[in-house]
């Protein structure tokens, strides 16, 4: 009993660390972004801050409350982090400065301006209650490996932008330099900390107090006690004088000053921007499953967007599930809905304290958590990947990060899936089949000869390549009850990268009991180092069978 109750108090320990990290994280991502991206999600208007306050209520508040409701809502098995979509800001600039023209009521512009991202909000929960209810989705399984690894180097390549602003927001001097070059130092220690320890989820988040502990050790005792000091020689950031409470946005509210003409006028705006916040999930999702091996159901998760931006609608925002911070919220310990809540309303604080507390913490410590996930997400997506990806795979990573960064990621994303389908088209249909299917009765003398057990045999008649994922899923759904299964790959022509990831995550996956044998050796099983992924013994039984 004692024995049970110390493992019980050593998980309650570990339970308590690992929230702690993931909602640290989760929290310092939040800040970052409200300070930054959220302080340009309305156009500036001269001589009247109250626009950039107003700017940052509404991202801060949209970010709560789409972390608490995609939280509770989600059906992934994995914590999550959502929030407002900055991609989208440009069309909310749009929208704001046609309610602006001819308008000298800054009340007026604001109201207008905020009831029709109501609407745009709204349309976005419908456009995705739409596309659950009629079942449109099942295309996001076939999206190429290839695509999304570019679409995911890209996102790790914007970071980079994002750290250096933190250091360097006007002009680029020695203290600079001395800054970037202590915030990619810091940085590179916490992605090899990372990669030693990547079983210790709490790793980077406790790296960074490490960081932040050892400069106020190092540099009281020199500049003082005084934060005046460090904010002065560069070393902390000014003082924000940021309001993030709502009376800031309540002062400019003017119900009176309504008009349904500005709705009318940005009619083309409103619709612009509720599709161009459905493009991002087609991403997203798809990113996110490949860096954490969490699976997923798009038309799940389309539940879940438009729940989220019905809720989202009245704080005046469109939100989306944020890949880049759910891998690294994941990683840190966030693995399920519990994880998710908490974060949401630990985001509160920042309500209360989030302005402030950016004073305290080290410019260069600001820029290395992003810095570190471009390092982390671009090792991943252009390095990591050599090993089981061909050179014609790596030229289409390589090109869908390059166009997603010039344009945007779906553009990117497009340009990836195209090139993917030159292949299909210009070589893959041109491979001849790879042997003679071994036959039924073959098949039953094996099993009454070697066994007196289930036999289920597989035959994969077709290439399995991105575009027949789905088809493959459905072939294999009930495979795993059996004690022994024989997988035809012999009329199968060849396999992709995103094919060879679906045979080796069927074969590991199945129940360590059922013995596997394989048949065939499709064109690319070798290039895509098959053999060498699977984590168990696979048996041949004639002399065309792979033997692993």
């Amino acid at each position: 009993m004692k024995e049970n109750s110390f493992d019980d108090q050593i998980k309650k320990k570990r339970n308590i660390i690992t929230i702690f990290s993931c909602i640290f994280l989760g929290l310092m991502f939040t800040l970052l972004d409200c300070l930054s991206y959220g302080r340009n999600m309305l156009p500036k208007v001269k001589d009247d801050t109250s626009i950039e306050n107003i700017s940052m209520i509404i991202y801060l508040y949209s970010t709560i409350t789409a972390q608490i409701f995609y939280g509770i809502f989600t059906k992934l098995e994995s914590g999550i982090m959502a929030g407002a979509i900055v991609e989208s800001f440009p069309y909310m600039h749009s929208i704001f400065n046609v309610c602006k023209e001819g308008n000298e009521s800054i009340n007026s512009v604001v109201t207008n301006t905020l009831l029709c991202l109501l609407i745009s909000t709204m349309l976005v929960s419908f456009w995705s209650f739409l596309l659950k209810k009629y079942k449109i989705g099942g295309f996001l399984k076939m999206i190429p490996k290839a695509a999304i690894t570019g679409c995911l180097g890209a996102i790790g390549l914007s970071q980079f932008s994002v750290a250096y602003g933190e250091i360097c927001s006007n002009i680029f001097d020695s203290k600079a330099l001395l800054l970037l070059s202590i915030m990619v130092i810091c940085a590179f220690i916490a992605f090899l900390l990372q990669e030693k320890f990547s079983d210790v989820v709490f790793i980077v988040p406790l790296f960074s107090l490490i960081v932040i502990s050892g400069f106020y050790v190092f540099f009281i005792p020199i500049l003082g006690n005084s934060l005046d000091n460090l904010i002065l020689n560069e070393w902390l950031p000014k003082k924000e004088s940021a309001n993030l409470f709502l009376n800031q946005l309540w002062e400019k509210l003017s119900f009176k000053e309504l008009s349904t003409k500005y709705v009318v006028k940005n009619i083309f705006n409103i619709f612009l921007l509720s599709l161009f916040s459905l493009i991002h999930m087609p991403v997203n999702l798809p990113a996110f499953g490949t860096a954490t091996g969490v699976s997923f159901n798009f038309l799940d998760e389309l539940k879940t967007q438009s729940i989220g931006n019905f809720i989202s609608a009245f704080t005046f925002c469109p939100t989306y599930f944020i890949s880049s911070c759910s891998i690294f919220f994941n990683r840190s310990g966030g693995k399920g809905k519990t994880e998710s809540i908490l974060l949401g309303v630990f985001l509160c604080t920042l309500i209360f304290f989030g302005a402030s507390l950016k004073t305290y913490i080290p410019r260069f410590v600001l820029g290395m958590i992003p810095c570190f996930i471009g390092i982390s997400m671009c090792y991943s997506a252009f390095i990591r990947i050599y090993s089981e990806a061909s050179k014609y795979d790596l030229l289409v990573v390589y090109f869908t990060a390059f166009v997603s960064m010039y344009f945007n990621l779906v553009v990117g994303l497009i340009f990836g899936i195209f090139l993917c389908l030159l292949e299909f088209a210009f070589r893959y249909n041109k491979i001849t089949k790879t042997g003679n299917v071994a036959s039924d009765l073959e098949l039953s003398n094996f099993r009454n000869n070697k066994f007196s057990k289930s036999i289920a045999r597989i035959k994969v008649d077709f290439m399995l390549v991105f575009a027949t994922v789905e088809k493959f899923d459905k072939l294999t759904r009930n495979a795993t009850t059996y004690s022994v299964l024989v997988l035809d790959l012999m009329e199968c022509g060849c396999i992709d990268w995103s094919g060879s990831d679906l045979l080796v995550g069927f074969v590991n996956g199945i129940d360590s009991n059922c013995k596997v044998y394989i048949i065939g050796k499709p064109h690319n099983y070798e290039l895509y180092n098959v053999q060498k992924r699977f984590n168990k013994e696979i048996e041949h039984i004639t002399e065309n069978i792979v033997s692993v």
